[in-house]
């Protein structure tokens, strides 16, 4: 039930006192475990702070994107000093603006010192408390339902091979044994129920213990060693992909010679296709991935001389489109082309 019994009884102002648990100690154990969660911290306000600069129309330069990081973690140097937790850049105030459109910097800034003002007035922290648990579990389901939401959006942007399907699995798999435990009967007959972990070390119960700490260790891990000779070409912009032709597995291409089931990246498909695409990135895509090469011969930007070396390499699939398009064009099309870039 409400209980706003403790209102009355708090003073309208007050500066939190710093250490108010006690000054720091460091611990070996606990502290491998705040570089953990730092990390995922770090990694999620990267792609905020990026995100935010896509919607407010702001090139991110590294030196902006330090600046925030720095702020993120004043922040929570400052958070420990006043006995609160570590504070994190959260990814659904990045829908917020983009559903708002208010972009300006000065409304985070007011909306900050508002937040800090209200720190210093214990009365709201006791009508805070005084919200019945039931509708604070309420909000916290929705909350953490979208931050699971958010990760599972950001998973899409993943090149699911079957490397990194395995390494999703088995992390989240050991992020949620934490929350496993054991139930056994000892031999006076009582039911015992320990943490899966209770029985390991303590430094290694603090590690682990924390299914971030635990899913993210597994994740760096097994990344490292399933995609540790993984290369990649330079980024591609896949947001300019023009207009092109997709229709079931054929990207660009039409008839018996078009790609089926392809084993590449339907993203450099696209691009390989595109004709928007720079002549440098096709030559990248082409010394990438020999599937791509039929898309890139009948892009109208591939260079002629990239052309011709595709062409060179014998692959059957290629040759036979020369051959058909050639018949259709009376040759030009072997001859058409831009000029290689220097």
């Amino acid at each position: 039930m409400t209980d706003f019994s403790n209102v009355g009884k708090s003073s309208w102002f007050a500066v939190p006192e710093p250490f108010y648990f006690g000054f720091p100690s460091f611990d070996v154990s606990s502290i491998i475990a705040m570089i953990i969660v730092a990390l995922v911290i770090m990694t999620e306000t990267t792609g905020d702070i990026v995100a935010v600069g896509e919607i407010v129309d702001e090139k991110i330069t590294p030196q902006r994107l330090a600046d925030g990081m720095r702020a993120d973690g004043v922040g929570t140097v400052l958070g420990g000093i006043f006995n609160t937790f570590p504070y994190t850049a959260f990814a659904q105030n990045v829908g917020l603006v983009a559903i708002t459109n208010v972009k300006s910097r000065h409304v985070a800034t007011c909306a900050g010192v508002i937040l800090v003002i209200l720190g210093l007035v214990p009365k709201m922290a006791a009508i805070i408390e005084g919200i019945p648990q039931p509708v604070l579990g309420g909000a916290g389901v929705a909350l953490f339902g979208m931050v699971a939401a958010s990760g599972v959006r950001t998973l899409t942007k993943v090149k699911f091979n079957n490397s990194n399907i395995l390494v999703v699995a088995i992390s989240v798999g050991v992020a949620m044994l934490t929350e496993a435990s054991l139930s056994y009967t000892n031999d006076a007959g009582q039911d015992i129920a320990l943490d899966l972990y209770g029985r390991f070390p303590d430094w290694f119960q603090t590690i682990f213990h924390s299914g971030i700490s635990a899913g993210a260790i597994c994740a760096i891990v097994l990344n490292l060693v399933f995609n540790w000779r993984s290369t990649s070409p330079d980024p591609v912009d896949y947001h300019n992909t023009g207009e092109i032709d997709v229709a079931g597995d054929n990207v660009g291409i039409s008839g018996s010679d078009a790609p089926r089931g392809a084993a590449f990246d339907p993203r450099d498909a696209l691009a390989a296709a595109d004709p928007n695409t720079s002549p440098e990135t096709l030559k990248i895509l082409a010394e990438h991935d020999a599937g791509l090469h039929p898309f890139i011969v009948t892009n109208p930007s591939a260079p002629k001389e990239l052309c011709d070396w595709i062409r060179a390499q014998g692959d059957p699939k290629v040759e036979r489109l020369f051959d058909k398009w050639d018949d259709v064009t009376d040759g030009k099309f072997s001859s058409r082309g831009q000029d290689a870039p220097s």
